[in-house]
C-alpha cells in the first residue's frame, strides 16, 4: 500500500499512510489519513464518479489476476523442481499480490465521500428526515454484498 509510485499512477495521490505497530496493534498516522484525505477530495471533486468507479473496476480486475494467479500457483507448485522455478513463480505470485493490495488505500475514500454526500445532502434537503432519505438514496450500493447474499440465503433456506 505505500508504493507511491503506483498510488501516483493508480489513484493518482501521492500521499501514503504511514503505520506503525505496536505488539499486534496496527495504527495509522493521523496527518497522513489528513493528507490522503484533502487529495482524494480533490480528485473525487475534479473527476466525480467515473474516478471511484475506474477504480473499483480495475481493483476488481485485479482481484481476479489474483485469484487466478493463486490457483495456478497452487497447481504447479508441486511439481517445481528447480530453486529458479520456484522462485520464478514465487515472484509471479507476489506481483499479483502486490498489484491487489495497492487497491486496500480505497478504504480511505470512505470519509472523502461520504463528506462530499454529505454536502449534497445539506445543500438540497431542508430537514432531518429529508436529509436522511436523500443521504440513503446517494449511499445505497450499486450491488449486493457477500454478507446481504448469505443473509438472503439463510431466510430462503428451505
Amino acid at each position: 500500500m505505500q508504493n507511491v509510485k503506483k498510488s501516483i499512477q493508480l489513484f493518482g495521490i501521492k500521499s501514503v499512510i504511514r503505520w506503525l505497530q505496536i505488539n499486534d496493534y496496527l495504527y495509522q498516522f493521523v496527518s497522513d489519513l489528513k493528507e490522503i484525505e484533502k487529495e482524494i477530495t480533490k480528485k473525487l471533486k475534479q473527476a466525480g464518479g467515473g474516478y471511484v468507479g475506474g477504480l473499483i473496476k480495475n481493483c476488481l480486475k485485479a482481484g481476479k489476476k489474483l485469484q487466478k494467479q493463486s490457483v495456478s500457483f497452487g497447481r504447479v507448485a508441486k511439481s517445481l523442481t528447480s530453486r529458479e522455478e520456484m522462485a520464478k513463480a514465487i515472484l509471479k505470485y507476489e506481483k499479483a499480490v502486490h498489484d491487489y493490495t495497492i487497491y486496500y488505500q480505497i478504504t480511505f475514500f470512505e470519509r472523502p465521500v461520504m463528506r462530499l454526500g454529505q454536502e449534497i445532502v445539506e445543500k438540497y434537503a431542508d430537514n432531518e428526515l429529508a436529509r436522511r432519505q436523500l443521504l440513503n438514496l446517494i449511499s445505497a450500493a450499486d450491488r449486493l454484498t457477500a454478507a446481504e447474499h448469505e443473509q438472503t440465503d439463510f431466510f430462503v433456506w428451505p
